[in-house]
């Protein structure tokens, strides 16, 4: 799910400003002086059952910009804010977001999580059934 999310996040952050986009902070990023940089965390993972998986996440992604002042900051945080908010679409999920926007140290900070919850396919289960039989008489 995590490549899922890495790519919508490049989807989104490219419309909203085509700029740079890093997802390594060893990436040799000298040169940029303005670049989103998109953190995702993987907070749990859960099985519900043999065909049912939870994951939550933690998304924060950085917005720098040299020389850009709080006001600008607070500008794109309300751009990103706009986009993803109030329901973040990819691939056939629809999830309602409570962001928080905040500028530390001239970075914007853009932070929401979220759960989701999804079937996957399970061959074990396959293999289980083509064994089971029943006996008659016990």
């Amino acid at each position: 799910m995590y490549d899922e999310i890495k790519d919508a996040l490049i989807k989104a952050l490219k419309k909203i400003k085509d700029i740079d986009i890093i997802f390594m902070r060893n990436e040799d990023f000298e040169d940029v002086n303005e670049y989103f940089y998109p953190i995702i965390k993987v907070i749990s993972k859960k099985t519900e059952s043999i065909n049912l998986k939870t994951e939550s996440f933690l998304i924060d992604i950085l917005y720098e910009k040299e020389g850009a002042s709080y006001s600008e900051y607070m500008q794109m945080g309300e751009k990103i804010d706009e986009y993803f908010s109030p329901v973040f679409y990819f691939e056939n999920f629809s999830i309602a977001l409570d962001a928080e926007i905040k500028v530390i140290d001239e970075i914007l900070h853009y932070i929401f999580s979220f759960s989701l919850t999804y079937r996957i396919e399970n061959e074990v289960e396959a293999d289980l059934m083509k064994t089971l039989s029943i006996k008659e008489g016990e």
